[in-house]
């Protein structure tokens, strides 16, 4: 091992420490809902701690033992860590604002949605092989919510499934494909994540997928060209314009949105450096996913200097602001840093 790779993996240890030690303890003034959610984190957190060392596991462990019985004394948990159906009802109820009779019947007549919502609310409860089917049932039948769902299923641990980088890639792939915004930066960190072998069987399954899926119906009729392609490219141009006022101004959302333009190339041309210098802006005015962009960015040296160290540094910021994707990355990384 070289002198630099051995400072870097202690540098990562310090920052990974620092990380988890912060996380709040504080549960009594989190709602049902954000401890049920910071279940899957801390799961993570016991994980990666772990490898860390016998210190940082007890850490983590004591404050996954605080969240379970909170979690318990709100009624939230049984022993065997289920639930009955009322408290089902009630989450189906808050997330969904409908029962959870109504959810069930439609699903019984493949609606996606519904398919969807059950397996989100099973994932509440960590009935996890109920949830998996039921997302993997929406998933197949073209719902764009869970297709992205099954996508961050493959990619993180506790969810599940066994992690798999080729079907993580192709979800993600096959919603984006379909016009998801979230899954479309999911997919283009994901790339990043992965082998190049990986990702070309990953994208090949997913563009099968959706051959198939455009070959079982009519394909939508296309609109005249002429001048619906004139519209189009004049409301492009208005929106990019609007954005470039408001990023100027510090407007952080603005700032993102322009930079994932010119970062993916799509609607204009891409200027990886110019995405930088607008990622770099938003994140000094605290956004988590410019801070993931910038971390991506240093990682593989594209539009920003490679720098290995500092990637994790933006990965860091990211991931203490709420950012699921460098929260994941994060915990995958110390647990495995020789990866």
């Amino acid at each position: 091992m070289s002198i630099e790779l051995a400072i870097g993996i202690a540098v990562l240890v310090v920052i990974f420490i620092m990380f988890f030690t912060n996380i709040g303890t504080d549960y009594s003034k989190r709602t049902n809902q954000q401890l049920l959610d910071l279940w899957s984190l801390h799961e993570n957190n016991v994980r990666a701690a772990k490898a860390v060392g016998p210190e940082a596991y007890k850490k983590a462990v004591q404050k996954m033992s605080t969240l379970t019985n909170e979690l318990k004394k709100r009624g939230l948990l049984n022993s065997d860590y289920t639930q009955g159906t009322e408290a089902l009802d009630s989450i189906s109820r808050k997330l969904f604002s409908r029962s959870l009779d109504e959810i069930k019947a439609d699903a019984k007549a493949n609606d996606p949605a519904s398919l969807y919502q059950l397996g989100i609310i099973f994932r509440a409860v960590k009935e996890l092989s109920a949830s998996i089917k039921y997302i993997s049932d929406s998933a197949n039948l073209g719902y764009t919510d869970a297709q992205y769902a099954l996508g961050w299923a493959y990619m993180t641990e506790g969810s599940g499934v066994t992690g798999n980088a080729c079907k993580t890639i192709k979800w993600f792939k096959i919603a984006a494909e379909q016009g998801h915004v979230e899954a479309r930066k999911a997919l283009d960190v994901a790339l990043k994540s992965f082998s190049r072998a990986e990702a070309e069987v990953a994208l090949a399954e997913a563009d099968k997928w959706l051959k198939s899926k455009n070959a079982e119906g009519p394909a939508p009729s296309a609109p005249e060209p002429s001048q619906t392609q004139g519209n189009a490219n004049d409301a492009l141009s208005a929106a990019v314009s609007e954005l470039e006022k408001l990023a100027k101004i510090g407007d952080r959302q603005a700032q993102v949105q322009l930079g994932e333009m010119y970062y993916g190339g799509k609607e204009i041309s891409q200027d990886l450096h110019r995405a930088a210098a607008l990622f770099l802006e938003a994140a000094k005015n605290g956004s988590p996913d410019a801070q993931l962009y910038l971390g991506a960015m240093c990682e593989n040296g594209s539009g920003m200097p490679k720098n290995s160290l500092m990637a994790m540094q933006w990965y860091v910021k990211a991931a203490e602001g709420g950012n699921a994707m460098a929260q994941h990355i994060l915990s995958t990384r110390i647990a495995s840093p020789e990866s």
